[in-house]
């Protein structure tokens, strides 16, 4: 009930945007669909997120809004049972243009990008300082602490709103932080992982204990395969 206006226009216009507008009226749809938004991963939760968005009609092109959304990770066949928006056919495809592809399918109205870029020390050329400042808010979907710690670390020096989740193995978490207003993500920091990240291993392997993974998944995989025999 503390989100709703006090007053507003709810009536009803019977296109696409009905369901916000009855809610939360007319100047919340407005502002939804000028909104510019990055989202930071595009596997379960990402998917998620960017068909609400789309539903909602976040970041419309008509209204000057946009999403964009990076992940450099590939689809593959294990996805498909948790991640919505792909399907066979996008096999071997990158998550964030098929996502953005999907997102665009629900809902023509709005403006969404995919790239295949790592957020990261190594990206602050395409992601530079006058692209975080042009943002209106953050939603990170990751599984990979290292790299919610530094959008949040962007999130902070930017003074930009946080949607924070991720997921690791059975575990998830969401955070919504909201400059000078509430705690932000890296103040409470999450344990060391116990597991590495699938993406991270097969896409962007950057420490010496990921390709000694690497190499053990490999090697106890064949010895399944001989096993078998």
């Amino acid at each position: 009930m503390e989100a709703l206006p006090e007053s507003a226009d709810r009536s009803m216009k019977n296109d696409k945007n009905d369901s916000v507008r009855v809610i939360f009226g007319q100047d919340m749809v407005a502002k939804l669909a000028s909104l510019n938004y990055f989202l930071v991963g595009a596997g379960a939760i990402g998917c998620e997120v960017l068909k609400n968005w789309s539903l909602i009609g976040l970041g419309e092109k008509a209204s000057g809004g946009k999403i964009l959304v990076t992940d450099m990770d590939r689809i593959e066949k294990s996805n498909l049972s948790r991640q919505l928006l792909f399907r066979s056919s996008d096999i071997g495809h990158a998550k964030s243009t098929r996502a953005a592809l999907a997102a665009q399918q629900l809902n023509p109205s709005i403006h969404v990008e995919g790239v295949e870029k790592r957020v990261g020390a190594d990206s602050e050329d395409v992601f530079d300082d006058k692209f975080w400042s042009s943002l209106d808010g953050v939603c990170t979907a990751l599984d990979n602490v290292d790299a919610r710690l530094y959008v949040d670390s962007k999130c902070l020096f930017h003074h930009k709103p946080l949607l924070e989740s991720g997921t690791l193995g059975t575990k998830g978490n969401t955070q919504v932080v909201v400059p000078r207003l509430t705690e932000h993500y890296g103040a409470t920091r999450d344990p060391p992982e116990k597991s590495i990240p699938v993406c991270t291993l097969k896409n962007f392997p950057n420490k010496i204990e990921h390709t000694l993974q690497w190499a053990r998944d490999w090697f106890f995989d064949g010895v399944e395969i001989i096993a078998r025999c």
